[in-house]
């Protein structure tokens, strides 16, 4: 809930959004984190609102005439951020309102009109420095988990400028949608192969799983390199070498590759559940969002901000240890239990209906923003 908010007019304001400088944008196939800059974007140009996106880099297609290019700062990373921030405020510093999308330092140099969008590190450069002018700006979480650990950091920022803002999914793209008759049961892996991710983890368990003769298929969607962000390569070279292995040890394990955004709902629609082994603490991935809105329980471990969205035997399996032959039986367990995976299937689609509805999202948004542009708490 997002208390005392006025009522807006919102057609004819502008509201600009700055996309953290470590990654470039490419719409089919961006992270999370991209995702939910451009599906609020999009939501505000529904509302009658002039909303630009600013990215340090684009590789999709034609570019579209809402979508602002900052030359790629990468090369030098942190010593060029500021650099990044003042052409965004040079170009669009006339907005109503300011949304830092992972683009924290937009605080500290315009608070007044700024909300930054916590997704997942929370960190506020140069806090000491510029600790009077952070505690004017406002921001958002996308999870519990991440609003606590700010509150930690800084507790010095004002409780009434921190929002919950519960990262969502759009259920009516992801929804559920009938099974392939007579194929084997599946889980699913969808996100970038690395460690954080859990991806050897996960290798590991699906040997555990051949070596006990199991019958039911792991599907692993997704790349070593994540779109539009710098990659490890030689890191890179080695996971996917470690998956072709993999593959060819265990008939069972069938690499999909990278998928289209477009493309998810389908590929949700050919499994019974869905694996998000994070080892990090995951605040909110929407891996697992997506999955519930499609009617899967989700197996994973109790890190970061998923057992905030995971009902434990509700609407999924959180896991008692980080290890692969935990993973390997609870997705076992539950790919045995029809009964469980079609309980928990309709417990998941529920959450993601009643808890994580982008509408319900972008009210709570609209309603911080109305807060900035009366000039509130």
């Amino acid at each position: 809930m997002i208390p005392g908010a006025v009522r807006v007019s919102w057609r004819g304001l502008e509201i600009a959004i700055l996309n953290w400088p470590m990654t470039r944008l490419d719409p089919a196939r961006c992270g999370g984190v991209e995702r939910v800059a451009l599906s609020i974007r999009e939501s505000l140009e529904r509302r009658g609102v002039e909303a630009t996106l600013t990215v340090a880099g684009f590789d999709g297609g034609g570019k579209p005439a809402w979508l602002d290019v900052v030359r790629d700062t990468r090369v030098l990373r942190r010593l060029t951020f500021p650099l990044y921030y003042r052409r965004f405020l040079r170009r669009h510093g006339g907005a109503q309102v300011l949304h830092g999308h992972n683009a924290p330092l937009l605080a500290a140099l315009a608070p007044e009109r700024t909300l930054v969008w916590f997704g997942n590190e929370v960190r506020l450069d140069l806090f000491r420095v510029w600790e009077g002018r952070y505690r004017r700006a406002r921001y958002a979480f996308d999870s519990a988990f991440l609003l606590r650990k700010f509150r930690e950091a800084y507790p010095s920022i004002p409780e009434e400028r921190c929002f919950l803002l519960s990262n969502a999914v759009d259920t009516g793209l992801f929804r559920p949608g009938e099974r392939e008759g007579g194929s084997p049961r599946r889980a699913l892996f969808v996100g970038q192969w690395n460690v954080a991710k859990g991806i050897d983890l996960l290798l590991a368990s699906a040997r555990i799983a051949h070596r006990r003769g199991a019958r039911w298929e792991l599907l692993l969607a997704g790349s070593p390199r994540l779109w539009g962000s710098r990659t490890d390569e030689p890191e890179a070279a080695r996971i996917e070498a470690a998956v072709a292995a993999c593959a060819r040890e265990v008939p069972t394990l069938k690499v999909v590759g990278p998928v289209d955004y477009a493309d998810l709902p389908a590929l949700y629609r050919r499994a019974d559940l869905c694996v998000v082994p994070s080892v990090w603490d995951d605040p909110a991935p929407s891996v697992a969002l997506q999955a519930m809105a499609a009617g899967l329980p989700v197996v994973a471990f109790r890190r970061g901000g998923l057992p905030g969205i995971i009902g434990d035997g509700e609407t999924g399996v959180l896991c008692g240890s980080e290890t692969p032959e935990a993973l390997d039986a609870a997705v076992d367990r539950l790919l045995g239990d029809d009964g469980a995976l079609r309980r928990m299937g309709e417990n998941a689609r529920a959450r993601a209906v009643e808890r994580f509805s982008w509408e319900a999202h972008m009210e709570a948004l609209m309603a911080i923003y109305a807060r900035i542009l009366e000039g509130g708490a």
